[in-house]
């Protein structure tokens, strides 16, 4: 049940550096995340110094460096993140960390129609991923991505950004992360609602037995938020029945205030494993998502 942390391929660093060239402009500001898995989901949001399947993409870029051969995922989910943000998401994710080719990656496809108090528009993101074991322990990666946005009312805005992360592993069982989001400015017309917030994550994994994981994650947006606040993620993962995982989570979020319990199965076959979560906010205008995937390795 324990996961490996597989080193990673070959060099990269011309596409890399080419990647960290786009992160050097100035940092403006609303989304923090252009999804989240059901694993990451269940677990309160938590998941950037580990995450399962081709979730990684959308959490730390260096985990597809630790990744293991080419994987397939397939999510969806829907629900309300609290009362009148609604949202419907599509993601179809591919990774593959083959020694033999050019370098550890990943491609992800994600399709998103929201309703935010009366407000409508879709979304869609394309995500290429790119990372790097510089040794045993320690790794690198970078994420760059193209968002189209469609509005109700006939307004369409694009803009590029991505993310850099690094992730430190010790023992094979505990992982720590740091993963900062969405550092490239992008243009004032686009709406403060649907502008990507450029945040700052560290993340912690660690495999107490070969059937307990747990989780914490501690998240701030760098705009948007003058006080200072933080995201706390909680999580929690149990092997029981050889291939089955149960999941908690909890998130508590200073900046939005609103509070969120989570949970979620999965079955970890050999060839197949299929993932669902629910969360549901604990507040009074609070609302339900529920979000579910099948993920193929091969």
């Amino acid at each position: 049940m324990k996961r490996k942390f597989n080193k990673a391929a070959n060099p990269f660093w011309l596409i890399f550096l080419t990647g960290l060239t786009l992160f050097q402009h100035t940092i403006e500001s609303a989304q923090a995340q252009i999804y989240s898995g059901p694993v990451s989901t269940a677990m309160g949001g938590s998941g950037r110094a580990g995450a399962e399947s081709s979730e990684l993409l959308f959490l730390n870029p260096a985990l597809v460096a630790i990744s293991a051969g080419f994987n397939a995922d397939l999510f969806y989910r829907d629900g309300n993140w609290s009362k009148g943000d609604h949202e419907t998401g599509l993601a179809l994710t591919f990774t593959e960390n083959d020694p033999d080719n050019f370098s550890p990656g990943g491609f992800a496809i994600v399709d998103r129609k929201r309703n935010y108090l009366g407000q409508f528009w879709q979304e869609r993101t394309y995500q290429l991923t790119l990372g790097k074991s510089l040794s045993s322990f320690f790794s690198m990666g970078v994420s760059v991505y193209r968002q189209e946005q469609k509005f109700n009312d006939g307004r369409k805005f694009t803009f590029w950004n991505g993310s850099v992360g690094t992730l430190i592993t010790f023992l094979r069982r505990f992982g720590v992360a740091y993963v900062f989001t969405n550092p490239v400015q992008v243009d004032d017309e686009i709406p403060d609602l649907t502008k990507p917030i450029p945040q700052q994550s560290l993340g912690l994994n660690g495999y107490f037995t070969e059937l307990i994981r747990l989780t914490f994650d501690l998240s701030r947006w760098e705009k948007q938020n003058p006080h200072h606040k933080m995201i706390y993620q909680y999580g929690a993962e149990i092997g029981f029945l050889e291939l089955g995982l149960l999941r908690f989570g909890y998130q508590q979020d200073e900046i939005l205030n609103r509070k969120i319990l989570s949970g979620g199965i999965g079955f970890n076959g050999p060839r197949m494993k299929v993932n669902y979560a629910i969360a549901s906010s604990i507040h009074e205008s609070g609302g339900t998502m529920h979000s579910v995937d099948i993920y193929l390795p091969f």
